[in-house]
């Protein structure tokens, strides 16, 4: 699903209603009144910059992860002896490349969404 500005701040929005009414369950009056100012000078860019930042540090530790991964498989290949092994091995490595290049590129779209 592809969410525009309007969503998202419609989603932003219903969020911090939610923790507008949780800070008035718990009587947090300080908690209210930041809420409720933060709702009042928030723009609809900025809640959409705040997402996608978001978004961006999600796909970056995506992206993390499968370098990570790749370091286990190339250590797990560099001493395995089974040549069938080395080729599932390899076969997983390029998989994660591939995915590595999509997320890579999904950072790009966002950042040059966001300058």
């Amino acid at each position: 699903m592809i969410m525009t500005p309007t969503l998202y701040t419609s989603v932003w929005t219903d969020d911090y209603l939610d923790l507008l009414n949780y800070a008035k369950q718990v009587g947090d009056l300080a908690w209210q009144e930041e809420i409720i100012n933060k709702l009042a000078t928030t723009t609809e860019e900025t809640i959409h910059s705040l997402i996608l930042d978001e978004e961006k540090n999600v796909l970056w530790r995506k992206f993390d992860a499968i370098n990570d991964e790749l370091l286990e498989l190339y250590a797990r290949m560099e001493h395995s002896n089974d040549d069938n092994e080395k080729l599932r091995l390899s076969e997983k490595m390029w998989d994660l490349k591939l995915q590595r290049i999509n997320i890579h590129h999904h950072i790009s779209e966002i950042r040059n969404t966001l300058t």
